[in-house]
């Protein structure tokens, strides 16, 4: 999956073809917008992309957008745009199995051996250096890519699992290990998704730690799985951008004063969670400004998975995937509900 299709709302997004309605103040913190200018004129992006370093493509990041990586911020016609972006790149060393792997393996159509195949050669070296060339080249301002080697990852996932277990131990009047053992006996495929998906998280917080280590006042926040490439502007440049200016007003009377733009696609009864669009309150929402907010973000995934089904404490009821069958560790549904529960203004596009 090289190319999503649903990526091609980002360029959509930050393409500045069309006149959007009359803009009032931005929210806090964001970009100040004038008559009819989009909320978006001058400001300052940042590009997030994390996950495995064996898959990203990053030669092929612009390659299917026509004028490659300006063309991404410029828009049809040449309209005003952001200022420039900045590029962060968070990558696992470690290749995880993929589903459709797994699924393979049990329908016997890969020798189990495949399951433990070697990664290609990523070195910090040779490999990060020619990443941050290749986003300079491409327009980036600046380009930092950092590469988390097994011993690095596990040690960072062991402090994680620590204070994770450390904040359920305390709701419930136990001790971490006793916590942490009964989510294991009780969530299904818990150690399973706390290796994958806890990792997967662990690398979009340090994304965005990366870009405000920079120091930087960024006013949009683009995010970017690993395998996601960009694709060419659609034509209906102005909808788009009307709806995430709107959103950007909308944000601004709220009491969080944050909006996320998510995929409208590949959602799983949820929100997608491969691509997003955020001002810094919706990224910080997402991913967390400290590594204590990504462990109380993390224990909240783990607790949202140990309540029943119909508990009155959920925002809403968790989604039956596969034949009915609820996934307790779903990270559609748990972003969701996390974004749901900051109060902030989410649209779909």
């Amino acid at each position: 999956r090289r190319a999503m299709a649903g990526a091609a709302w980002l360029c959509a997004v930050l393409a500045l073809a069309a006149p959007a309605a009359p803009d009032g103040p931005s929210a806090p913190g964001g970009p100040t917008t004038e008559g009819t200018r989009p909320c978006w004129c001058g400001a300052r992006v940042a590009l997030l992309i994390s996950g495995q370093a064996a898959r990203y493509p990053w030669r092929e990041t612009f390659a299917r957008l026509s004028g490659g990586a300006p063309a991404l911020l410029r828009g049809e016609g040449g309209a005003c745009g952001p200022a420039g972006f900045d590029a962060f790149v968070a990558l696992s060393q470690r290749a995880n199995v993929s589903y459709h792997t797994r699924r393979d393996a049990l329908r016997g159509r890969i020798v189990p051996a495949d399951l433990n195949r070697g990664t290609p050669e990523v070195t910090r070296a040779q490999t990060l250096p020619a990443i941050e060339a290749f986003l300079r080249r491409a327009g980036g301002g600046v380009a930092r890519a950092a590469l988390f080697d097994e011993a690095q990852t596990d040690a960072i996932m062991r402090r994680a699992r620590a204070a994770v277990a450390a904040l359920g131990a305390e709701a419930l009047f136990t001790t971490p290990d006793r916590w942490w053992a009964g989510a294991r006996k009780s969530i299904l495929d818990f150690d399973d998704k706390w290796a994958r998906n806890g990792r997967m998280f662990l690398l979009r917080h340090a994304a965005f730690r990366m870009a405000l280590d920079e120091g930087r006042a960024y006013a949009w926040f683009l995010y970017s799985r690993d395998d996601n490439v960009f694709l060419d502007p659609p034509g209906e440049l102005a909808a788009f951008a009307a709806r995430a200016c709107a959103a950007r007003r909308e944000a601004a009377r709220s009491a969080w004063a944050g909006v996320v733009a998510v995929d409208k696609g590949c959602g799983f009864g949820a929100y997608a969670d491969k691509v997003y669009l955020a001002d810094e309150a919706g990224a910080a929402a997402l991913f967390g400004r400290t590594f204590e907010d990504h462990a109380r973000a993390m224990h909240g995934w783990v607790t949202l998975a140990l309540l029943p089904e119909a508990s009155p404490a959920r925002l809403r009821p968790p989604v039956r995937l596969i034949r009915g069958q609820v996934a307790p560790l779903q990270t559609e549904y748990f972003l969701r509900v996390l974004l749901e529960s900051h109060g902030g203004v989410v649209t779909r596009i």
